[in-house]
This record gives structure tokens, sequence and C-alpha cells, in this order.
């Protein structure tokens, strides 16, 4: 009879215990990501000459023409852009929409 409560006790116990890991884990995972949704909202705020603050925004870099050119299977040549994070594209326009959209390519250096 000792025997069997023993058991009984010491598998308890053992549940409490994971479901305390599970509980740590969860407030850890919820912890990382408030501070990771914290950091994307992040602003960039100055005070100015006045004592209000403001909301700095970063200007947008335009694309720069590379001085080559993509010709498709049609034969259609295209200027190549390069994005201010070093990424080469070109400018295309759509048969249905007729809406323009990027095309990265893809080096295959």
């Amino acid at each position: 009879m000792q025997m069997r409560e023993n058991y009984k006790h010491k598998k308890q116990t053992n549940f409490k215990q994971k479901k305390t890991k599970q509980n740590n884990m969860k407030k850890l995972i919820l912890l990382f990501a408030i501070i990771f949704a914290h950091h994307c909202n992040a602003q960039n705020i100055v005070k100015d000459a006045n004592g209000n603050y403001t909301q700095v925004q970063k200007a947008k870099e335009e694309p720069t023409k590379t001085g080559n050119f993509y010709t498709d299977s049609k034969g259609i040549k295209y200027p190549i852009y390069k994005s201010s994070r070093g990424k080469l594209f070109v400018i295309k326009t759509s048969k249905n929409t007729g809406n323009q959209y990027k095309m990265y390519l893809n080096s295959n250096n």
C-alpha cells in the first residue's frame, strides 16, 4: 500500500513540474513576442525648438540605373535598376492590368 501511495505522489509531483515548465515556457515566449512587437513599432521622435515632439521619417531612396539592360525571351530590352539594398530588378508592365511591377533578377554568378 505504501508503495502505491508513493508512486501516486511521485506521479502528481512530476505532472505539476511539467505544468510549471510549460507555463514558464509560455511566459517566456509571450515576453519575446511583446519585446519584438515593441521593437517593430519603435519610431524615431525628435524634440524641436518649441518643445514639441515630431516623428522623423526615413528618406526613401530612389533606385539607380546601372546602365545595363535585360532582354527577355520576346526580345524586349528593359533597363536594370539597383535598389538601395543592392538588389537588381527591372520594371515591367502587366498585360492584364497595365500596372507596373518590379521583377527582381537572380544572379547566376
